[in-house]
């Protein structure tokens, strides 16, 4: 079983190994009927500088295999959930929608 991280644990992690990167988690919060708040399309950005850098942060992320959590909404954490943003060496690991 893959070992959980909240999303802040991540990010001190990340900026410890990496502090020249930029890390952002979002979370939207959307409202049931009600009133309970439901939290949808979380993801955590990261912003490196160049592609070296990028390709270091995601494979330390995938190798460590952790399952990620914004409030109690699990990230993804394969390959497949690491997306290259075009010439911009950023990254998103997508939450649960």
């Amino acid at each position: 079983m893959a070992k959980q991280i909240k999303a802040g644990e991540l990010r001190e992690i990340i900026l410890k190994e990496y502090p020249e990167i930029q890390i952002n988690i979002l979370y939207n919060p959307e409202q049931d009927y009600k009133g309970n708040i439901i939290y949808t399309k979380s993801a955590i950005t990261i912003n490196c500088l160049d592609e070296d850098l990028y390709n270091k942060v995601k494979n330390f992320i995938i190798d460590k295999g952790w399952l990620i959590l914004i409030g109690d909404k699990a990230l993804a954490n394969s390959p497949l959930d690491v997306d290259l943003y075009e010439g911009s060496y950023s990254m998103i690991l997508k939450g649960s929608e």
